[in-house]
Formats: C-alpha cells, structure tokens, sequence
C-alpha cells in the first residue's frame, strides 16, 4: 500500500516537473491533490475520512519560519489560482488481477500435478505429482494427496497425460532392440 502511494506520489511530482516546477515547490499541491482527490470506489476523499470534512486550507501552505523568498498574500493567492486552474481531474484506474491460463484439458484430465509455491531448492521441480482428480469446481480441483482428499486452486494446477498400456495397438510393431551380436571394436594407438 505504502509502495503505491510513492508510485501515485513519484508520477504526480515526475508530472509537475516536466513544467520546469521545482519539486519542493510542486510537493504542497501534489500532496493537496492526492488528498482531497475523489476516490470512486468509496465515494471519498481521503481528507474526508480522516477530518470528517473537505480540506479548505490546509495547513502545509502555511511556513512556521519566514520564506525564502518573500510572497506575498496576493503572489500566493495567485500562484494557487493559477496551479488550481491548470489541474485537471483524472479518472482512477482499477487494477484488474491479470488472468490465468487453464488448460482445457483440465476438465477431462484425471490426473493433475500441482505447482509448488514454495521456494524450491536448486534443480527442484516445480511440480508435484500426478494426483488423482476426485471432483472439480470453477475455482478449486480436489485431488487426493496422501490419502487424503485435498482442496487446490485451479492456477496451481496443470493436466497430467498419463501413459495407458490400454492405448497401444495390438499388431503395433515392436521397437527395435540392439542385437545381441559383439560389435567391432578398433583399437586406437598412441604414439610417445
């Protein structure tokens, strides 16, 4: 969450300084947008689920020690007019969790190997398996692991394809084996 905020915060000074903008000066009217920016989802600012009411004047603007530079209440009344004007709102993007691929296989499969999430140790497979498929759902297969029934997401997931001795044709012909007749074998020399 905080990442985000800094990812939000870093784009919106990254924005401000494309205009030539210093950023400590741009900082006040970003952290002002960011805070009384509209959320959609919740119907709210965030200045108003802390304060309880919409920020008016908020507190930052205003410097405990002199200014570096002296400004005027009609400079600063300005330069917020002026800022205040060329902002413009920007709808919120919702994250959309990226989709998975699913075998279409795996709704036949009888079989499955499940992935391990799991930091694996050097030449580990990533897979364990193949489990028994005893029912399906859209998001969950059960599986039978250990004896037990065991329920798995259906990402963790991929379809095993087993070999059935069923499947062979039975005038296949048969793999050639190496024949049991000694090979030559030549002799390699050396000279020193």
């Amino acid at each position: 969450m905080v990442e985000r905020f800094h990812r939000q915060l870093k784009a919106a000074l990254y924005a401000h300084a494309l205009n030539n903008e210093l950023w400590s000066v741009a900082l006040s009217f970003v952290l002002l947008g960011i805070r009384t920016s509209l959320k959609v989802d919740i119907g709210h600012s965030p200045a108003e689920l802390v304060f309880g009411t919409t920020l008016r004047l908020p507190g930052e603007f205003v410097a405990d020690g002199p200014p570096s530079t002296p400004c005027t209440p009609h400079d600063f009344a300005f330069q917020l007019k002026e800022t205040m004007a060329n902002l413009h709102p920007v709808p919120p993007c919702h994250a959309k969790s990226p989709r998975t691929f699913v075998s279409q296989d795996l709704l036949q499969c009888t079989h499955v190997f499940v992935r391990t999430d799991a930091v694996r140790k050097a030449l580990q497979p990533q897979y364990e398996g193949p489990f028994e498929v005893l029912r399906r759902t859209r998001k969950t297969v059960t599986i039978k692991r250990n004896g037990k029934r065991d329920h798995v997401s259906i990402d963790r997931v991929k379809p095993a394809y087993l070999f059935d001795p069923m499947d062979i044709p039975v005038n296949s012909t048969p793999i050639s084996t190496p024949s049991s007749q000694p090979q030559t074998s030549k002799t390699i020399s050396f000279q020193q």
